[in-house]
């Protein structure tokens, strides 16, 4: 027989160790026993009992409750932010709330409705309503990380994005990690806890963002650095800035001419970027540094030639007839151009405008004689020019301000100009070049005003100031025995007083400088030295080796002499000028003066509208998905010498820069630098090869 086959006995009949209660005759129970709620089948015949898993489970639903118990009491007289920690906090954000309460700590990044023990359970899911984690991240990072491009990915919209992708679609590379699955998240809804995790420990680091993390979110993925990224071929793409500079002509060129002590210069780069106290590179050096020791003297030559505030121009006998005092070294013939700066202040005077715009050119020199109405305004240009002088030395800086500010002029620059030319030295040119009587003040100014319009001025001008009132006046003044009349008295003719003859000081003539030392590093005039009698011709290049304004009464004229590098008028003087139109005929004169074309030179967007005057380079410079640091790379021996990976090509062109344009576009004159030159050191072994080690996450909203 079978084991199969052989018969098996019946089973007890109070023998169900699956059901929870049992009959409670276990000598002859019933065979069908209580139901699963403890009941006889036959009405209360007995009195089932619980089996062994029935009190089992009995003694765990009472466990489970007591302890749930105690948990909600445990929880209501600790909080819940002392018992569920799920652990320590980074370095910064430990040292922020190092002074808050620890039942306010978790609340000052999570929602305080989150932290009730409903939510736990899900029950709470109303307490992130509206406001997600992320959102309490920019309420403090809101000034690094702009608000509104906080989510997308890089910080970048999707078009954004998309043109970047098209673009370096003929740098990638294929390979089978293509084929894993793609991004497994919005790209316009990324949550800062997707790269930055917080609880783990004063010792886990924000920015500690893994490879795993940015392969997640890129189609182009890679196993490792040197076989598997982007290959590339143009890095630096650029030396950007805003300074027309070329390595090229410096080391092949000018560097093999420069010599000291009779010996070649060598071009050493070191000299230009040193290093700081962190071990950084100076990218780009200031002026002094890199480039006074060779250009110092030259720009100090070129912009000593300075800038002319007002000049007169020459009229003829005729003209000048019609205009009261006009200067007689002024006469003869039509002569001379209008400032730029003369122009731009008389830019609201609509007859001045209407004036200028009838001579070709601006150049009075090309006035016709048989054309009257090119004499008129040629005319009408020398009154203007007059009037202006004598309201700047009648109303001051005010009256210079009002009129750039009329002609919409940017306040900043305007008042630099303004501050800088002296009130008195403009009137002291009215009263020299129209004639001592014809001093600044308004058409009706009584005479006994004139001493006070003065006032400030030398004891010596003061008496002549009274002496023509009283003049002015019909009076006559006795000198020794001789009687003078006003009108000899104020045709600047020498004065004779008893046997000694008194010049006029403001005649040119001469005078003596007593216990007056040269200034230090300047040489004096040729011939004359301290305490000898001098020629009176002012001499811009002996008595302003510091720069600023004079007068010129040989070309009758206010100018100015720069003082060298980052002149502040000059540089005034350009910035005034982007806020005219690109062709405007002020703006252009402007470009054509020797010192303004000595900034440009080097400069040359300072005449763009947002341009600024020092360097700041583009590869770098701008928060992109690239960073690179020197410190580092100089500590290596191989590599603390520049060239080794900074290559200046032989065949680089040198720019040609044109006024007012900026240098060309991915301009550089290094050999670019290929992937290989990196990939030889940064490998998981050495230098390290991880994504963020090269490359950063947010970029600027302006890329």
């Amino acid at each position: 027989m079978r084991r199969d086959d052989a018969p098996l006995g019946n089973p007890p009949a109070i023998d169900r160790p699956s059901d929870r209660w049992v009959c409670g005759r276990p000598t002859d129970g019933c065979p069908r026993g209580p139901d699963r709620r403890g009941r006889c089948p036959f009405g209360g015949a007995c009195q089932p009992r619980l089996s062994w898993r029935g009190w089992r489970q009995r003694w765990a639903i009472s466990t489970i409750a007591l302890l749930l118990i105690l948990s909600v009491v445990m929880v209501s007289w600790t909080g819940p932010t002392a018992i569920f920690r799920p652990g320590e906090l980074a370095t910064p954000h430990a040292q922020i709330l190092a002074g808050t309460l620890a039942t306010e700590k978790c609340g000052s990044c999570h929602a305080s409705a989150s932290l009730s023990p409903l939510s736990w359970f899900g029950l709470g899911a109303e307490a992130h309503a509206g406001v997600s984690l992320s959102d309490r991240c920019l309420d403090c990072h809101h000034v690094t990380i702009d608000r509104d491009r906080a989510r997308l990915a890089h910080n970048l919209p999707a078009a954004e994005r998309e043109q970047i992708r098209l673009a370096s679609t003929a740098l990638t590379s294929r390979s089978w990690h293509d084929w894993l699955p793609g991004p497994s998240m919005a790209l316009d809804q990324v949550e800062c806890s997707a790269c930055h995790r917080e609880h783990r420990g004063s010792g886990g680091d924000l920015l500690d963002v893994s490879d795993r993390q940015c392969q997640t979110c890129h189609a182009d993925r890679f196993g490792s650095f040197a076989d598997g990224h982007p290959w590339w071929t143009d890095w630096p793409h650029g030396r950007g800035g805003e300074i027309a500079f070329n390595h090229a002509s410096h080391a092949g060129k000018h560097f093999p001419a420069t010599q000291t002590g009779g010996q070649v210069t060598a071009f050493d780069c070191g000299s230009c970027h040193p290093r700081n106290s962190v071990g950084e590179l100076q990218r780009s050096p200031s002026y002094e540094q890199g480039c006074a020791v060779c250009h110092g003297e030259s720009l100090r030559t070129t912009v000593a030639t300075g800038l002319v505030f007002s000049a007169l121009p020459g009229l003829t006998d005729d003209l000048a007839a019609g205009l009261d005092d006009w200067p007689e070294v002024a006469t003869g013939f039509n002569d001379g151009t209008v400032a730029a700066l003369t122009r731009l202040l008389l830019r609201s005077d609509p007859g001045f405008q209407e004036a200028i715009g009838a001579i070709p050119g601006g150049d009075i020199s090309r006035v016709e004689e048989a054309d009257p109405v090119q004499r008129r305004a040629a005319a009408a240009i020398a009154a203007a020019n007059r009037q202006l002088l004598e309201e700047i030395g009648r109303d001051g800086q005010g009256a210079m301000l009002r009129r750039l500010i009329a002609a919409g002029m940017p306040p900043s620059p305007s008042e630099v100009i303004a501050r800088s030319l002296a009130p008195q030295l403009v009137q002291e040119s009215v009263m020299r070049w129209f004639g001592s009587h014809r001093r600044a003040r308004d058409p009706d100014d009584r005479p006994d005003q004139g001493p006070q319009l003065l006032e400030g001025g030398d004891q010596h001008t003061r008496r002549r100031s009274l002496l023509e009132d009283s003049l002015q006046q019909g009076d006559e003044l006795l000198i020794g025995e001789e009687l003078l009349s006003g009108e000899e008295l104020l045709s600047g003719e020498e004065l004779l007083s008893g046997e000694e003859l008194e010049a006029d000081p403001l005649a040119d003539t001469s005078t003596t400088l007593p216990g007056v030392a040269p200034l230090p590093g300047v040489a004096p005039l040729p011939g004359v030295a301290p305490g000898q009698r001098m020629d009176r011709d002012f001499d811009p290049l002996a008595m302003l080796p510091l720069g600023g304004w004079y007068r010129d009464d040989r070309r009758l004229a206010i100018a100015y002499r720069g003082t060298g590098h980052a002149d502040p008028v000059l540089t005034a003087v350009l910035e005034l000028s982007r806020a005219l139109a690109p062709g405007d005929p002020i703006r252009l004169q402007f470009q054509r003066e020797p010192a303004v074309q000595s900034c440009i030179s080097c400069h040359p967007a300072a005449f763009d509208v947002g341009s600024g005057w020092r360097a700041i380079a583009t590869v770098g410079g701008k928060r992109g998905f690239t960073k690179f640091s020197h410190g580092p790379h100089l500590n290596i021996r191989t590599l603390a010498d520049c060239v080794h990976c900074h290559r200046i090509e032989a065949t680089a062109k040198i720019p040609i820069v044109m006024v007012g344009a900026a240098s060309p576009a991915g301009h550089h004159d290094f050999a670019p630098l290929p992937l290989s030159a990196c990939a030889g050191c940064h490998t998981p072994h050495a230098a390290g090869d991880r994504c963020t080690t090269c490359h950063r996450y947010h970029v600027d909203s302006s890329w």
